[in-house]
């Protein structure tokens, strides 16, 4: 029978450790990456929803439903949203007057840094936030 010496025991602990250390990285890489991107989401959703809410009140004026949302969408990190950036849509269900819903879209690729996680989810996460307002003014006319 081969004794057991304290260095092949040490070496074993080691390579559990590197196997276990390893699983461990991926997982929590996993967790920070998604963390990350569900706080863009919920960045990007209350940017939508402030957009809806202005535009219930001022539903002709696009520019100023995509300068309150990029105002609100770049805080407190900025994602590079401007007010002419394609990634803002406001359309209507009917027309702009009383009585009619306002929809604020917002769509945003969250870039994945985190190398383990790429091979699963690829370079990107689509994010998109979407708000619907019932429009308050002005009244339909006849």
């Amino acid at each position: 029978m081969k004794q057991k010496t304290f260095f092949s025991e040490y070496s074993q602990s080691l390579v559990e450790l590197a196997i276990a250390f390893t699983v461990m990285m991926f997982l929590l890489s996993g967790v920070i990456e998604f963390g990350i991107a569900f706080f863009q989401y919920m960045q990007i959703q209350d940017a939508a929803q402030e957009g809806a809410i202005y535009g219930s009140v001022n539903p002709t004026d696009e520019t100023g439903i995509r300068n309150r949302v990029a105002d609100v969408i770049n805080r407190p990190f900025n994602l590079g949203i401007t007010p002419t950036s394609s990634n803002i849509t406001i359309s209507d269900h009917g027309g702009r007057c009383a009585g009619y819903g306002l929809v604020v879209t917002i769509t945003y690729d969250h870039p994945v840094t985190m190398p383990l996680i790429t091979s699963i989810t690829g370079s990107t996460i689509r994010l998109r936030g979407s708000a619907v307002s019932t429009i308050l003014t002005p009244p339909c006319s006849p």
